[in-house]
């Protein structure tokens, strides 16, 4: 296999626009992390030991202490502390230098240089004071199927618990192009944002406090967002989901498309979904032989659903807004026979990724 050239990430150019929180996404194996560790996690505590970092993840399993010690393992620590520690040791939420000797075969902590823990047990850091951490670093915080409760809620008290209205914290959220359906864009208002990147964006958004007369500072609530450039280089997967590994685009599975082209078919009916802070159209279409079937594709436009049944995550008392199409209590048979045919063998999707985004989003299961 011959070398092709790979564009190295610079963690500077997010760094530099100086916002506490900076979601960071794109390929794996591009040095997110490794950018992120060294220049806001190792480096800045070696300088001052007032400056340490706090590495979480989403689970308390995904940071056991030689977890935490084997995302350290590619920061050469022997040369950038001169061979005075040529290790860390990760021990009761805290992660130390250390010296492993070894004609002994044993390891002297040093230092603490940063802290550990999961966001599942921020309610048990509540009490703590970590006035010394300057960076905190969430990782994979985009996952494929599980959020914990009230998610960015939960970073949020947790940076508060760190940062104690210091306003001087800095959030560096990395993750892979796994998903776009994340509680963290839908509350955070990023869902069309994120949508419309490209590839090596990188974009500020300012979220509004719920009453600005409380709030004359809205510096604090400047997100930045980047979605990393492809580094090029070798190809290591195939098939489905070797896009998102290798080259940063969004993953999606492979999903039925129309039989027919879209010009055979007839609408019949039109229904709106809107899940997620996400919107897609639905059209019951027949073609000549009168068989019937659904169409699910993005609605970019704009303007509101309007004059049209809706299914939304969303409580409204409206009664044409209802929670999913198993659940539509109009008093019309003919749309009832209609909404009987939602079933998985009868729906299409415009694209993988639409249909990919639609199953995720949904808070409902597509009966067979």
């Amino acid at each position: 296999m011959s070398e092709k050239k790979q564009i190295h990430y610079n963690i500077d150019n997010i760094a530099n626009l100086g916002c506490n929180y900076n979601l960071i996404f794109g390929e794996k194996s591009n040095g997110k992390s490794y950018q992120v560790k060294h220049k806001f996690g190792i480096e800045p505590a070696l300088k001052d030991p007032e400056q340490k970092f706090y590495l979480t993840r989403r689970f308390r399993e995904e940071l056991t202490p030689s977890k935490v010690e084997k995302w350290l393992a590619d920061v050469n620590i022997t040369t950038l502390t001169g061979s005075e520690y040529n290790t860390f040791v990760a021990y009761r939420n805290r992660i130390y230098l250390g010296y492993y000797n070894i004609d002994t075969c044993k390891t002297v902590k040093g230092p603490v240089i940063g802290y550990y823990d999961s966001l599942s047990r921020e309610q048990n850091n509540a009490g703590g004071s970590y006035l010394d951490v300057s960076n905190i670093i969430f990782e994979e915080f985009m996952s494929r199927s599980v959020y914990l409760p009230s998610e960015p809620a939960k970073l949020q008290t947790l940076y508060s618990t760190i940062d104690r209205k210091r306003a001087t914290t800095r959030v560096w959220m990395v993750g892979n192009t796994v998903t776009r359906i994340s509680p963290y864009f839908q509350s955070w208002g990023l869902d069309k944002l994120i949508r419309n990147m490209q590839q090596g964006d990188i974009v500020t958004h300012v979220i509004e406090p719920e009453n600005i007369e409380d709030d004359d500072d809205l510096s604090n609530f400047t997100l930045a967002i980047e979605y990393c450039k492809s580094s090029g280089g070798n190809k290591t997967a195939f098939g489905y989901g070797s896009g998102a590994i290798d080259a940063g685009k969004w993953m999606s599975d492979p999903q039925p498309r129309l039989p027919k082209s879209i010009k055979e078919y007839r609408l019949v009916y039109r229904v709106g979904f809107f899940y997620a802070g996400y919107k897609w159209l639905g059209d019951v279409l027949v073609d000549s032989d009168n068989s019937l079937c659904w169409f699910i594709y993005p609605k970019n436009i704009e303007e509101d659903f309007t004059n049209i049944l809706l299914f939304s995550d969303q409580p409204s008392p409206n009664k044409w807004i209802w929670g999913n199409p198993y659940c539509c209590g109009l008093n019309n048979t003919k749309l009832q026979n209609i909404l009987s045919t939602f079933t998985e063998s009868k729906i299409f999707y415009s694209d993988d990724l639409t249909g990919t985004d639609f199953k995720k989003a949904i808070n409902f299961i597509i009966r067979k």
